[in-house]
This record gives structure tokens, C-alpha cells and sequence, in this order.
């Protein structure tokens, strides 16, 4: 599994600038031999809560916080701890959450598709819950909330089906006594 993490974390770096790679606009910043593009700086502000604010200052900020990850990055191989047995099983679990994360939401997207929440269903919800969970707050009120708590049970519902149907589609083998798990 360590095989495959390391292309695609060695790939990340690439694109995340930092590496070096033929017929690249020129480098905005240089860090030794770490070049980094106009682009690929941008990128990176805007993905940062310094984006949320795109002024000369929140950009000298970031640069400054950007340079010193780079250096910080840059000790850290050649110290080797991007080797560290450690780094690499945590990479693995930010690869395995993040691919999770990415299909969840892939799936979430094509059901939120086919749910569809009436207003009887809406109705029904409220009649049933107004005296714990609405008291004395009226349905209009109360609706869009209502409409959004059905549709999210719907979404879980056939999310559930769906991760049920991938476990009956596999040959999964489990011993119980191994795991120490009472059957």
C-alpha cells in the first residue's frame, strides 16, 4: 500500500510546486531549488484563510507563513522525515480519508438528485414533533428547517443502502475471535 502513497504524495508535492518540472512559466518565488509559479502561489492564498481577503497585506502575510512552510518543508526531507515510517502511515490515512471524503460527497451529489421531500412529508414531520422539538414555533416558521432534516435522513438513508450494497457485492471474511469481538 506504501508503494502507491508515495507516487501520489511525491505527485502532490509536484503540483503543489514543490518540485521542479519542464516548461514552467517562470518562478515567482525561489526557494533554493523549489520554484514556484504565480499560479501555484495563487492557488495557495486562495486556498488559505488568508484568501478570504485579497489585499497587498494578507498577501505579504501569507508569503511570509508561505516561505517559512517551504523552509520548513525542505528541513524536514532532508532530515529524512519524509521517509519516517510514521509520515508514511500518516500520509496513508490523509490519502484514505481524503479519497473517502471525495467519494462521499461524488455519491451524496447523485442521490441528492433523486430525493425529494413533499410538503405533506414536511407536514407530517411537524405534526409529529411539534411538542418537543418546535414548541410554540409555527410551521411556516419551522419549514425550511423540517424540509432540510427530511432530505438529510433520506440522503443517510440511501447512503446507507448504497455502502450495504458495495459489502454485498464483496467477499469479506471476518474472525471475530482474532479481533476480539463477541459475535
Amino acid at each position: 500500500m506504501l508503494t502507491r502513497i508515495i507516487p501520489i504524495f511525491v505527485s502532490i508535492c509536484l503540483i503543489c510546486g514543490c518540485g521542479v518540472s519542464k516548461k514552467e512559466p517562470p518562478a515567482a518565488l525561489k526557494i533554493d531549488n523549489i520554484n514556484i509559479t504565480t499560479a501555484e502561489f495563487d492557488d495557495a492564498f486562495k486556498n488559505s484563510p488568508y484568501g478570504s481577503s485579497d489585499t497587498p497585506e494578507m498577501r505579504k502575510e501569507f508569503l511570509n507563513n508561505f516561505v517559512i512552510r517551504m523552509l520548513i518543508l525542505r528541513e524536514a526531507e532532508r532530515t529524512g522525515m519524509d521517509k519516517n515510517p510514521e509520515f508514511l502511515k500518516n500520509v496513508q490515512f490523509f490519502w484514505q480519508q481524503s479519497l473517502i471524503k471525495m467519494m462521499l460527497d461524488k455519491k451524496i451529489k447523485e442521490l441528492a438528485s433523486h430525493i425529494n421531500v413533499t410538503d405533506a412529508e414536511v407536514t407530517d414531520y411537524y405534526q409529529a414533533n411539534k411538542d418537543t422539538e418546535f414548541v410554540s414555533r409555527e410551521l411556516p416558521a419551522v419549514y425550511e428547517q423540517i424540509k432540510w432534516i427530511i432530505l438529510n435522513k433520506k440522503q443517510k438513508a440511501l447512503l446507507d443502502d448504497w455502502a450495504n450494497s458495495l459489502r454485498t457485492q464483496s467477499d469479506i471474511d471476518i474472525n471475530y475471535k482474532l479481533l476480539k469481538i463477541e459475535e
